[in-house]
């Protein structure tokens, strides 16, 4: 019976594990090609795909280490819409970028690139804005102003069209800290939210804001900022989530929760890769990104959104005024531990999550492959599961360039309304583990209408 649980979760204020998101789909789903020879600038990049990001039906895919490029409008063949580059190609250098890009970013409209060389270490990144009644706009350049160098930019996020999260994971003797910016106004002026988010309990070489995600809105679930520190715990990793506080036009971020792994054999680099909405959070896991020596499966975890509980959480940032205590907005609940395998391949730490999907990716030599779960509700238990709907892989997609080499499938992953984008591209870092002609790959899967909430 459903009905003594269901009870219990709201009496705590939780919300119901059982969910009105939870819907029964089938088993397995088909996702097609959507572009056969995949969208890409040519034969001669290999590194194109290295980070792809997908929102409202457009796409912005890394080019190289300074230059994105944005497709507002999905074409049948490989022909770019806008490249975007930083304005200073010496404001980033390999070794301040990992092999999926974490420096770039893109959401409603919003193109950010990191720049954690910038002004001798101390960071920043070049901002861009695209409309349909303006095309686009900028860059604009943002930076600290605190004189800290903490290489900002390394990592970016942005969500909602206003917000924008900067990690800096070298501030502070490697201790790490995440910047937040703003533009309400949504003209691509950005202002720096005072202070910086930190790990409260936060040690030397820890690497905060290795990796960050945001996701902004309104409700709850909505507003959260969460930032890995990678190396934390003998690089075990963790991951930091920060709740939203305060009115529109003058928000604050303050420390709510610490996640870390559910296993002590989970692999090293909990955090390598981050995806939220308001509803799940995914984490992903990657050896190499913490100097592990050897990548292995597919590991992850799916938390969801819970709702408040009675305590109050303190603001957990080096602003100006004494930290001030507020109400908890919720807190995030583990919902399901994700793993997946393919031969020739090792995860590349790269995670995505819309609606009810969730995706990693995996790379090898030769192979690679994407992993897509559907969270399902099974009418005969009554359990609510992920469920590995289809795997993607390398075989699925050959390219259509006579003569070209196709390798590093799976080093970025993307989804969108029921679009799956697989990144094929050379690792950005210099490494070896990946080459040929880099590519954005397109799958769309049938999304069923869903049943009543179970």
């Amino acid at each position: 019976m459903r009905v003594l649980p269901a009870m219990l979760l709201a009496i705590l204020g939780l919300a119901s594990p059982f969910g009105i998101n939870a819907q029964t789909y089938p088993s397995s789903a088909t996702y097609s090609v959507q572009n056969s020879d995949g969208l890409g600038p040519g034969p001669d990049n290999r590194a194109f795909g290295a980070a792809v990001h997908a929102s409202d039906g457009k796409l912005f895919a890394a080019v190289n280490n300074t230059c994105g490029e944005l497709f507002t409008a999905i074409p049948t063949s490989a022909i770019p819409n806008s490249t975007l580059c930083l304005t200073e190609s010496d404001d980033i250098d390999a070794t301040q970028v990992t092999d999926r890009a974490n420096h770039f970013a893109f959401a409603n409209g919003v193109v950010v690139i990191g720049t954690p060389n910038r002004a001798l270490k101390k960071g920043g990144a070049d901002v861009w804005r695209w409309d349909n009644a303006n095309g686009i706009q900028g860059p604009s350049a943002l930076g600290s102003g605190d004189g800290r160098v903490g290489h900002m930019g390394t990592a970016a996020a942005t969500s909602g069209g206003d917000v924008i999260v900067l990690g800096a994971p070298k501030d502070d003797s490697s201790k790490g800290a995440a910047y937040v910016f703003v533009d309400y106004d949504k003209n691509n002026a950005w202002t720096r939210v005072p202070g910086r988010l930190m790990d409260p309990n936060g040690a030397a070489g820890d690497e905060f804001g290795g990796v960050v995600a945001v996701h902004n809105g309104n409700g709850t679930g909505n507003g959260w900022i969460v930032v890995a520190s990678l190396k934390s715990d003998s690089s075990k990793g963790a991951v930091h989530a920060f709740a939203r506080a305060g009115s529109p036009g003058a928000y604050q971020w303050f420390h709510n929760q610490t996640l870390t792994p559910s296993s002590g054999t989970a692999p090293l680099g909990y955090g390598a890769g981050l995806a939220i909405t308001g509803r799940y959070l995914m984490i992903s896991t990657r050896p190499s990104a913490v100097g592990g020596t050897e990548d292995r499966d597919a590991w992850g975890e799916v938390h969801y959104m819970a709702g408040p509980n009675a305590t109050n959480r303190v603001l957990s940032a080096d602003a100006a005024t004494a930290p001030t205590f507020v109400s908890d907005t919720g807190h995030w609940v583990r919902d399901a531990v994700l793993t997946a395998s393919s031969s020739n391949s090792a995860s590349s730490g790269a995670c995505a999550v819309d609606g009810e999907m969730a995706v990693m990716g995996a790379v090898g030599d030769a192979d690679g492959a994407a992993f897509v779960w559907r969270r399902q509700h099974a009418t005969d238990t009554n359990a609510v599961k992920w469920n590995l709907e289809t795997t993607l892989d390398s075989s699925a997609w050959t390219g259509a360039g006579a003569g070209w080499t196709f390798k590093g499938f799976g080093r970025a992953v993307a989804v969108d309304d029921g679009v799956v984008t697989v990144g094929v591209a050379e690792p950005l870092d210099g490494s070896a583990d990946g080459n040929g002609e880099g590519r954005a790959v397109r799958f769309a899967g049938s999304i069923p209408t869903p049943p009543s909430p179970p």
